[in-house]
C-alpha cells in the first residue's frame, strides 16, 4: 500500500513493483484495485447491488 502511495506521489499514479498497472476510473469500466497479498484489478466490483441501489431509491 504504501509503494502505490509513493508511486502516486512521484509519477501521479498509483504504482508499485509486483502490483498490475491500475487503469483509470471510468463510468464504463469501473475498474477498481482490489488490495490484498496479492493485487488484482476488478471491473465494476458489486455491480448487482450497485444496480439495485440505482433502481430502488
Amino acid at each position: 500500500m504504501s509503494g502505490l502511495w509513493a508511486g502516486f506521489a512521484h509519477k501521479g499514479r498509483p504504482t508499485a513493483a509486483n502490483v498490475p498497472a491500475w487503469p483509470a476510473y471510468t463510468p464504463r469500466n469501473r475498474a477498481t484495485m482490489w488490495l490484498d497479498a496479492e493485487c488484482k484489478i476488478v471491473n465494476d466490483p458489486d455491480k448487482d447491488e450497485r444496480l439495485y441501489w440505482n433502481y430502488s431509491v
